[in-house]
């Protein structure tokens, strides 16, 4: 179980979450480990439309294909919500009128100050409920005890309604360092 408090510049932001996780772990071969789990985060926020509390299903295996060279994959469904922002009003003062189904649709709105502060326009937060799928695949490689290189690639699908939908492909490099 972990605890955590986010500040932002903006109150509406600033956020409080806790997060329980739970999972089993097994060697299948000397090669191949497998891990299935559960995690529920529950986020309290400054103004609702950052309010969410999703459920987590997601299953890992890895494969060992050297003392130094570990390949993973992991895939994850996650049920919650989702929030995002749009623009209301245009720069040149012109309304936005094509977000108005996805407000309707939406679980919480907000005046987004944060937005509105630093770009022109008039800006909304909101929130709505999805589904969201994803699986990453990654190597990660020992170049001693203490440093390791991680390299992932992550393939996100958010469904929020039928016609509201997110998709992401995050790729990351990372150096591990062990304390």
């Amino acid at each position: 179980m972990t605890y955590k408090h986010k500040e932002f510049d903006s109150a509406g932001r600033t956020s409080d979450i806790l997060s329980f996780q739970a999972f089993a772990t097994r060697r299948i071969s000397t090669d191949f480990t497998g891990r299935l789990g559960y995690q529920y985060t529950n986020v309290t926020a400054g103004n609702a439309v950052f309010d969410n509390s999703e459920h987590r299903l997601f299953a890992n295996v890895d494969y060992l294909w050297s003392r130094e060279l570990v390949a993973y994959l992991t895939a994850s469904v996650i049920s919650g919500d989702v929030y995002s922002v749009a623009q209301a009003t245009f720069c040149n003062g012109l309304t936005a009128d094509d977000i108005y189904p996805l407000i309707s649709e939406s679980k919480a709105i907000w005046r987004d100050d944060s937005f509105n502060q630093h770009f022109c326009g008039d800006w909304f937060a909101y929130r709505l409920a999805a589904t969201t799928t994803s699986l990453a695949l990654g190597v990660n490689y020992a170049l001693s005890h203490k440093y390791s290189v991680d390299i992932s690639a992550t393939a996100i699908d958010s469904s929020a309604s039928d016609w509201v939908e997110y998709q992401r492909m995050l790729v990351r490099a990372s150096l591990l360092v062990r304390f």
